[in-house]
């Protein structure tokens, strides 16, 4: 209007007598002043704000410029886009420091740039993120096959190994039997060989029967010889049966260490299937956040 039309001619007369000394300085009073600027704003973990880009801002203002009131210009009408306008082309302040202004326009593009820069760099993050999860999942294919690979030629021996150890001990008892049914019999033999010695050969006591007391002490040592050995057997064979016991009970420890080793890998394989599928139903959500903010 022409009130805006004399401030502007007034400002450019105070710059021309700017040497002078006392320049002409219209009186501009802002009488009132509201809008509304919206944006993005960044805070820290205590709420103090660390940066904020405006993307849109409406002002409606009256100002008075020689006691003279002009109308009220912002976001209505052909005069605010004017005020706006005439705004940006402004060179300066009075007191000479420079101002500037973005219109509503300009900051709505500014804001829109932006949040196509952040889309696009959202994009290429989670083009990032499901490559890597393809990898991971081609990673985790193959060392699960290598894994069952392992584990069925680790059975394949351990079957082996028990056909052949069930095999060997079936015909090591088997032997086992028959040898102590030849030394039963063995034994039998040799006592009896040993009482119709004693019965047919009585002991005889004195100086001239010297030769079959002295006999008689020999058959008691090979008796007694007899017992030992077979006694000394006897503890061997037990010794057997103990070691291959405590064969068993290391080859059964064994299983059942490896068998709980199993069942917490599937747990683990188990957990992370779960936290992908989390992680994925995440991932699938961001966008659709972003379109929405």
């Amino acid at each position: 209007g022409e009130a805006r039309q004399r401030a502007l001619a007034a400002e450019r007369e105070a710059r021309l007598t700017g040497s002078s000394d006392s320049p002409l300085k219209p009186n501009i009073e802002i009488l009132s002043l509201d809008g509304v600027i919206g944006g993005l704003e960044l805070r820290d973990e205590d709420g103090n704000v660390l940066t904020s880009k405006p993307d849109q801002m409406e002002l409606t203002y009256e100002i008075q410029v020689d006691e003279r009131r002009v109308p009220k210009v912002g976001r209505d009408g052909e005069n605010g886009r004017g005020a706006w306008e005439s705004d940006g082309e402004d060179d300066g302040d009075l007191d000479g420091r420079s101002s500037k202004r973005v219109s509503r326009h300009n900051m709505s593009r500014n804001g829109q740039t932006t949040q196509e820069k952040l889309s696009s760099r959202l994009g290429e993050v989670l083009q990032e993120k499901a490559e890597a999860d393809d990898l991971r999942q081609k990673l985790f294919n193959k060392a699960r096959d290598l894994h069952e690979q392992i584990v069925k030629v680790r059975e394949k021996r351990r079957q082996e190994w028990w056909t052949a150890w069930s095999e060997a001990r079936r015909t090591g008892t088997q032997l086992e039997d028959r040898q102590a049914g030849l030394r039963n019999e063995l034994d039998t033999l040799h006592r009896r060989i040993i009482g119709s010695i004693i019965k047919r050969e009585p002991l005889i006591t004195g100086v001239r029967d010297e030769p079959s007391r002295r006999a008689n002490y020999k058959i008691s040592v090979i008796r007694l010889r007899h017992e030992i050995e077979d006694l000394r057997r006897r503890v061997e064979a037990m010794e057997i049966k103990v070691e291959a016991e405590m064969k068993l009970r290391t080859q059964a420890e064994r299983e059942v260490k490896t068998l709980r080793s199993e069942v917490s890998r599937k747990k683990a394989n188990v957990a992370l299937t779960q936290r992908a599928t989390t992680l994925r139903s995440l991932s699938g959500f961001l966008p659709d956040l972003l379109v929405r903010i």
